[in-house]
């Protein structure tokens, strides 16, 4: 029995009903050149559609290392974001669930054993499980890659929305919509790296569409149902947006609403959950590229490819890091 990563069930976007973002598609242009990279939504966004019993087992290597290796082709530098502790309005992690992964991936770590019977049956039985094992599994072999990694204080998201706020990076991996209202400039729901196109939606955008500020989304976000509340009954995002430019704000709009004002704190504590991107540092994070480490690279991908499959991987990223790396001075010099 292969490895396998169960992703069913795993909602992506973080808000209800948002149906109206405009995305354009475009030739990947990202300023700065660096793009924060949501982990959890967009492996499991890639590994759903990658379902079927001929698969290669942890696929999600391969995703990761491609998409690495390409996006440093085009001088862009990857910074993969991990899930911290979620906000405490979300439900919380099974500390046992987090364990057993470690525990799993410990044992993969002793018998580089890709087909393990124990393991895949443990991994098929539980999607939760497998996201754990996965993310123990990426921040190695990425790490050993030479990227930069970032394990999230809270939400990978909010992180990552916090850089590009900073203009730390250019843009955001991922198709959650809360990247958005936790203040990036811009999203991008999907990058084709050999078409060389992207798929993204702006803030600056949304605004207009809407014709509400930061503030007025995040309290939309409450009001039409999010991750940290389920909102406003029979109050979806296009009414929503109507009652907060009469009624300006999402106090106004509650208690226009009839809404106690015992309950009007459950709304209000939600939406302070968007405010805590604004409270991250985004300089406290290290974004500087290594050179790949062959050595472990060749340790964690020999059991899963062909020594020629990883010595093509290897060459690909140590020229791909060199390359960038000249890019990088010549810009310094210039600048």
């Amino acid at each position: 029995m292969r490895l396998r990563i169960d992703v069913r069930g795993i909602a992506f976007l973080g808000v209800v009903g948002w149906d109206f973002i405009h995305y354009t598609t475009d030739d990947i242009k990202i300023e700065p050149p660096s793009l924060a990279i949501d982990v959890p939504n967009y492996f499991s966004r890639r590994l759903a559609v990658r379902r079927g019993t001929s698969r290669k087992p942890m696929p999600y290597l391969s995703i990761a290392l491609k998409l690495a290796e390409g996006l440093l082709e085009r001088h862009i530098l990857p910074v993969f974001i991990f899930d911290g502790p979620p906000e405490s309005l979300k439900r919380q992690p099974n500390p046992e669930l987090i364990r057993s992964a470690r525990r799993l991936y410990k044992r993969y770590l002793e018998t580089r054993d890709p087909f393990d019977p124990h393991i895949a049956t443990s991994l098929s039985d539980s999607p939760a499980l497998s996201m754990y094992f996965m993310a123990f599994h990426l921040k190695d072999v990425l790490a050993a890659s030479g990227v930069p990694t970032i394990t999230a204080p809270s939400e990978a998201e909010m992180t990552a929305a916090a850089l590009s706020r900073a203009n730390r990076v250019g843009s955001v991996l991922s198709n959650d919509i809360d990247t958005l209202l936790f203040g990036s400039p811009q999203l991008t729901k999907g990058i084709s790296i050999s078409k060389g196109t992207m798929t993204y939606a702006t803030l600056s955008q949304l605004k207009q569409e809407l014709n509400l500020d930061l503030m007025q989304l995040r309290d939309l976000a409450i009001l039409s149902g999010c991750d940290f509340h389920d909102g406003l009954r029979n109050v979806g995002p296009r009414r929503g947006a109507i009652q907060l430019k009469r009624y300006e704000d999402l106090e106004g709009v509650l208690r226009a609403n009839g809404v106690a004002h015992s309950e009007i704190d459950s709304f209000i504590v939600a939406r302070n959950t968007f405010y805590e991107a604004d409270r991250i540092d985004p300089f406290m994070f290290e974004l500087s590229l290594r050179p790949p480490n062959a050595s472990q690279l060749k340790r964690q991908l020999l059991p899963l490819e062909t020594n020629k499959t990883v010595t093509k991987r290897i060459k690909g990223l140590t020229w791909a890091w060199k390359r960038f790396g000249r890019k990088q001075t010549t810009l310094e010099e210039i600048c």
